[in-house]
């Protein structure tokens, strides 16, 4: 049966009960974003997550075929719960949402055809040199940007605001993630929780969380034992000269559009010898045109000493070593420059590498690096305890070479008392049920507005509410020989040693910590992996002996 109509059907913001229809003869491809000019207009204020041109629906080459593409919009397109890398396939039926807290809507086709969708599993864990576009091989066409990276939350608009205060620019925001949540597709979670009650000049959060209480377990112990001692982790950071102190640059470069013939500005990228693709980094005061190399993020963290020491995942505390970085909207797309007798020659314009990682950069100022050239400066590291709106200041004193572990520490009056640890002797097995607590960016944030009463004037703060999740361990990774096979035999997997775990968390609940039943942290949440239709997920958990290993002064030779 013909298709005869592209049905749009809006689920959640401010056109929630609210269908579209667009003719499929006649629609080869469906914009949508905030600016009047789109076929799908999005509210400018009600839908403030919105990028103004946000995404693209394109009919594929094969009939009856869909993709939906992310047009390098800010806070990024979901399909079925998972951010999309630039350009996915869609199906009749598919929930798409523009931003991880933006509008959504069901893609449909009338009358809809019978498709067959492939499951596929994915893992989490600058001057300018002019370049002539005669010197580009072959025809150049842009393709369609590959947005990359871990995922990154998307704060609230006011928080946003709030944020710009700092006089940071921040190009790419992972509130979370980091990925800083670093990048590495963790999972999402579909229950929000709060009530927002509005109450003379400020806004009042009551907590309306469910608690999901399994057999041998009291989470509501769990949880009221500790909640004041989990800390939101805000983080930002930029890409420095370790000797000169001078802020690194990526180069870019602007040439002719091969089409339009009007000026395209572009980054530069390097290929390396071995294939591998890295930015053309140089010193600030050497660049003519380019943008700096920064980012930002969130994480979860909690107590471990009273003194004010936290523990956290090294991905939070230090992303630029661990974490692929995220491209900024704009980059995209780049030139890319390859090593042809010494000379540097153009190869046309790429798009941006996926798995670059700026602490493992091989090149700087187009030469090989030697020693250590390039390091990151904090531009902030705030941490905010659960419940309050006092943002303090924190700074990494200590982190791990082995593990996905760093502890930072603030300053406090008074301390606070530290999370208990589980005896290391009692071990952790399959089938035990755990509770995670953290800060998942898909909850909604939790906003305090206070009316200055001699100014009038309104600011908004984050205060940090807590999400529970209980699960059960469901694999205990083991990666030496006391893995309880042969004991003349190493055990080694790419994922370390670690716990699986069947916790459904998200971006931003990184650095989390695992509770045993008795209120005992036995893991630090680092990762997880989801198939492509969200059906299967799994959380990984560093196992607490490490922590406790990294809070202690190690001996390594006799």
């Amino acid at each position: 049966m013909k298709v005869k109509k592209i049905i749009i059907r809006h689920i959640a913001g401010a056109k929630a009960n609210q269908q579209e229809e667009f003719n499929f003869d006649q629609n080869d491809q469906i914009s949508l974003g905030r600016a009047s000019t789109n076929d799908v207009v999005f509210d400018p204020d009600l839908d403030g997550g919105v990028s103004r041109d946000h995404a693209l629906i394109v009919k594929g080459e094969e009939a009856g075929t869909f993709f939906i593409e992310d047009k390098g919009s800010l806070n990024g397109v979901l399909v079925n719960h998972e951010r999309i890398e630039s350009r996915v396939a869609i199906y009749p039926q598919d929930e798409i949402q523009l931003g991880i807290k933006g509008p959504k809507f069901v893609f449909d086709l009338s009358p809809r055809p019978a498709f067959a969708k492939a499951t596929e599993l994915i893992s989490l864990d600058a001057a300018t040199r002019e370049i002539a576009v005669e010197d580009l091989e072959g025809p150049v066409t842009p393709e369609t940007p590959a947005k990359v990276g871990i995922g990154q939350e998307t704060l609230e608009r006011v928080i946003v605001e709030e944020r710009k205060k700092t006089g940071f620019n921040v190009a790419a925001m992972f509130a979370g993630l980091l990925i800083i949540g670093s990048a590495l597709g963790f999972t999402f979670r579909d229950k929000l929780f709060g009530t927002t009650v509005v109450e003379g000049p400020r806004t009042v959060i009551q907590s309306d969380t469910t608690i999901i209480t399994n057999t041998g377990m009291d989470a509501e112990a769990i949880a009221t034992n500790n909640v004041h001692k989990l800390v939101l982790i805000e983080t930002g950071w930029k890409l420095v000269h370790a000797q000169y102190g001078d802020d690194i640059y990526h180069e870019y470069t602007t040439i002719k559009h091969p089409q339009t013939g009007e000026p395209l500005r572009l980054p530069i990228f390097l290929q390396l010898g071995d294939g591998s693709i890295e930015p053309s980094l140089e010193l600030r005061r050497n660049v003519q045109d380019g943008e700096p190399i920064v980012s930002a993020g969130t994480g979860t963290g909690f107590v471990v000493d009273k003194a004010g020491y936290i523990m956290t995942n090294n991905h939070v505390a230090n992303a630029w070593q661990v974490v692929p970085y995220y491209w900024p909207q704009g980059a995209q797309q780049g030139i890319l420059l390859k090593n042809v007798g010494g000379k540097w020659q153009s190869g046309g314009i790429i798009n941006s590498p996926s798995g670059w990682v700026p602490g493992a950069t091989q090149l700087f100022g187009r030469e090989p690096i030697s020693g250590t050239t390039i390091t990151a400066e904090a531009t902030y590291m705030d941490v905010t305890f659960a419940k309050t709106s006092q943002r303090t200041k924190a700074t990494i004193t200590r982190a791990s070479r082995e593990h996905d572990l760093a502890i930072i520490k603030v300053d406090l009056i008074g301390g606070v008392e530290p999370v208990k640890f589980a005896d290391a002797s009692e071990g952790v097995r399959p089938g035990q049920e755990v509770i995670c607590m953290g800060f998942p960016g898909l909850s909604p944030d939790v906003i305090l507005a206070t009316k200055n009463e001699n100014t009038q004037a309104v600011s908004y703060k984050t205060v940090p509410d807590p999400t529970l999740t209980d699960g059960r361990v469901s694999k205990v990774i083991q990666n030496t020989s006391d893995a309880g096979i042969d004991t003349d035999k190493q055990v080694f997997t790419f994922q370390g040693e670690s716990y699986q775990l069947t916790c459904d968390t998200g971006p931003g609940n990184s650095g989390g910590p695992i509770f045993n039943k008795n209120g005992e942290v036995i893991g630090i949440l680092n990762s997880g992996r989801m198939d492509s239709r969200s059906v299967t997920k799994f959380s990984y958990a560093v196992p607490a002996k490490y922590a406790l290993s990294l809070m202690r002064t190690q001996t390594v030779i006799n």
